[in-house]
């Protein structure tokens, strides 16, 4: 027994290096070394919002399958809730969380900017909360706070409040500029999972210029009204 208790120590040890030399799928993320005026923050689900003067963000839920239609809206059209794109079920995607919340509401608005890049092509863009609660089974399971039940949203040019921009410099990163003085600025990013298969190379092509142009996938109107949470307007 004493004899085969170093063959079994031997067996183990190059089992376990033959299992760390097997690749294993990269976790999608905001590449903070990449990105430049956003600050990593914890995840707001589960703990509380942290407020500063530089737009904040976190990681999701990573290799998420889709297992139904997820509306996502036009670049910039932040106040249409009704003309909504959508991504197909079955689609493999990582989910990211961009905000910008004001640490000193009393001292009036603040603005920021951020270029934000990401490990995945872009393939949509959520900036109001109403659309954050009925996935966040997905992207935010078993979720423990609800900070956005103020009615989070990011605001088209209005006469009390400028545009809250954002612009693609590629298929991956974004540039961010922001302005708010009480509420809180959200934007959940979704990117192409790398387990994702695409299968034609022009397919992922002609989606990446889809996106720029600021759309992704076959643009659809909605048949029923969505129930949009109504508060506190940045």
């Amino acid at each position: 027994m004493k004899k085969l208790l170093p063959l079994f120590l031997q067996i183990a040890a190059g089992t376990t290096l033959l299992f760390s030399m097997v690749p294993t799928s990269a976790r999608a993320s905001i590449l903070w070394a990449e990105s430049s005026g956003i600050l990593e923050a914890n995840n707001f689900w589960y703990n509380r919002v942290e407020r500063s003067t530089s737009i904040k963000g976190f990681d999701e839920e990573q290799q998420v399958t889709l297992d139904t239609a997820i509306p996502h809206q036009s670049l910039n059209e932040w106040d249409d809730l009704t003309n909504l794109l959508y991504l197909d079920p079955g689609m493999v995607v990582d989910s990211h969380m961009l905000y910008f919340a004001n640490p000193n509401p009393r001292d009036g608005r603040i603005t920021a900017e951020a270029t934000v890049k990401f490990s995945g092509t872009i393939v949509g863009l959520i900036g109001d909360s109403s659309f954050f609660y009925p996935y966040n089974y997905l992207f935010a399971p078993n979720a423990t706070n609800n900070p956005a039940s103020g009615g989070w949203t990011l605001e088209e040019e209005l006469s009390w409040t400028p545009l809250d921009e954002v612009q693609f410099v590629s298929e991956d990163t974004l540039q961010l500029n922001w302005t708010t003085r009480s509420a809180i600025d959200p934007l959940r990013v979704l990117t192409l999972s790398a387990t994702q298969a695409v299968p034609e190379p022009l397919t992922l092509l002609g989606a990446g210029t889809a996106i720029v142009m600021g759309g992704f996938f076959k643009s659809k109107l909605k048949n029923n009204s969505k129930n949009v949470i109504e508060g506190d307007r940045s």
